[in-house]
């Protein structure tokens, strides 16, 4: 009895120490900015999880982004050529791309959100039951879009695309557990 009470306590004191957003546990945003160059590097999710990003200066402004579970010489999902746009600082492009973890506290369902600020480069990705799937990509909803950005708010997930002649759009994504994918409702434009 002692055991499960202490169990109990230590995982609330855990869930606490997290920012919450109503429906949605967050952890601290991961993020990779490379300046010039070729880069591979290998990021911990969790104690049996990892991703691996590797962006090659020969390919242009394309990444790749392998996650890892138990085995880490075989992904568990692999994309390839997600695009990200080059950023100018000083006398050098640098590229910029953020891993956020996040919970559904409701069903304690891990997701990551993947964001490059290309809309190709805007993915959630689930991982139930030792697999990772792609379950919503923002190159998903219709139109032509220079940059996507998704944030956690109160119930729901936040979609920000910005159009090309610079108008932003907002989307409400929820989780249709039928389909197994985010999926995406106009909230203004």
């Amino acid at each position: 009895m002692n055991k499960h009470l202490f169990l109990c306590t230590a995982a609330a004191f855990f869930c606490l120490s997290l920012p919450v957003h109503a429906d949605w546990i967050t952890a601290p945003e991961s993020d990779l900015t490379v300046q010039g160059g070729t880069v591979s590097a290998r990021m911990a999710l969790t104690g049996t999880q990892s991703l691996l990003a590797e962006i090659p200066s020969s390919e242009g402004h394309v990444m790749s982004l392998s996650f890892f579970t138990k085995d880490p010489d075989q992904p568990g999902l692999k994309l390839d050529r997600i695009p990200f746009p080059a950023l100018q600082d000083t006398h050098m492009q640098s590229v910029r791309f953020s891993l956020i973890p996040i919970i559904q506290s409701g069903n304690g369902q891990r997701y990551y959100l993947i964001q490059t600020g290309d809309p190709e480069g805007c993915l959630i990705i689930s991982y139930k039951d030792g697999a990772f799937n792609q379950v919503f990509s923002a190159a998903s909803i219709p139109g032509s879009w220079k940059r996507a950005e998704i944030k956690p708010q109160k119930k729901d997930l936040l979609l920000t695309l910005t159009a090309e002649d610079g108008t932003l759009y907002y989307y409400q994504l929820n989780w249709d557990g039928k389909a197994g994918i985010f999926q995406a409702t106009v909230l203004q434009g």
